[in-house]
């Protein structure tokens, strides 16, 4: 009976299983890389980072554990694998609203605010957006990357509009305070001052659309048309009493000022804006 027991020793030990851990232990290994990743990087902070630790932390213990089984081993590497896909499902990276802004510059270079933009206005925004489409090239750029992009494009347009659009008002205010000072026939004043106001913004609109003409044509045009555009508020006004008289006449220099200032900011700032 002993024989029989030492001769089937060496038989058991050839039938007992090893347990498997070898794709358990590069599946840690491979944490290193992975909290490198944008996924990842976003996802700081977040439960599926601490989900995703917890499961590492687990399959470690399995790994220095020499009596784990392969049950053990598989459950481990089985949530290890759950929670890294998890976290880099629910973490990509969103760069469509900044795609989205970056696209809109063909149009937004079309706009009169663009056009008669300051230099240094016009200098800023092509920065951002050169950062915007570098950002928009990276395969690995993270969500704070995009959300930074995004901010200094809209916040240069904005810059450039919020300018443009305080001369209209500023024009229109000029006019209006004009008017108020030097009528004495209320009803009369406003109506001009609006006129005017009106007719100011056009020209400058006017001289800001002269795009397919060089330099000086620009400004010889937005002259003209500030001009014409005086003249005709004097006329399509008609009859006025005698003491609104000056109201139209500020009316018409605030016109005029308002056109050769476009015209002048154009002059000063086109062989700029080709590019």
């Amino acid at each position: 009976m002993l024989l029989v027991l030492l001769r089937l020793k060496p038989i058991r030990r050839l039938l007992r299983i090893k347990t498997d851990k070898t794709k358990l232990q590069t599946e840690s290994n491979a944490d290193g890389d992975f909290t490198k990743t944008p996924e990842y990087q976003n996802a700081v902070g977040s439960p599926e980072v601490d989900a995703y630790k917890k499961a590492l932390d687990e399959a470690n213990s399995v790994l220095k554990d020499s009596n784990a089984t392969q049950a053990q081993v598989d459950d481990a590497l089985k949530k290890l694998q759950d929670a890294k896909k998890k976290l880099a499902d629910s973490h990509k990276t969103d760069t469509s609203k900044l795609k989205s802004e970056a696209d809109a510059d063909s149009d937004f270079r079309k706009k009169a605010a663009y056009l008669v933009g300051e230099v240094p206005d016009l200098d800023a925004y092509k920065k951002a957006l050169d950062e915007a489409n570098s950002v928009l090239k990276n395969p690995n750029a993270t969500q704070k990357q995009v959300d930074d992009a995004l901010r200094k494009l809209q916040d240069a347009k904005q810059l450039i509009l919020d300018k443009y659009n305080s001369i209209g008002t500023d024009a229109g205010s000029g006019a209006s305070g004009t008017v108020q000072n030097t009528s004495t026939d209320t009803t009369g004043s406003v109506n001009t001052g609006n006129t005017g106001t009106t007719n100011a913004e056009d020209a400058t609109n006017h001289a800001a659309q002269a795009d397919s003409h060089s330099a000086n044509a620009d400004a010889n045009t937005a002259k003209n048309t500030a001009k014409n555009t005086a003249k005709n508020t004097s006329n399509n006004t008609g009859k006025i009493v005698k003491t609104g008289a000056k109201t139209s006449i500020f009316a018409e220099l605030a016109a005029v000022f308002a056109g050769l200032g476009a015209a002048a900011v154009i002059a000063r700032r086109r062989k700029h804006s080709r590019d």
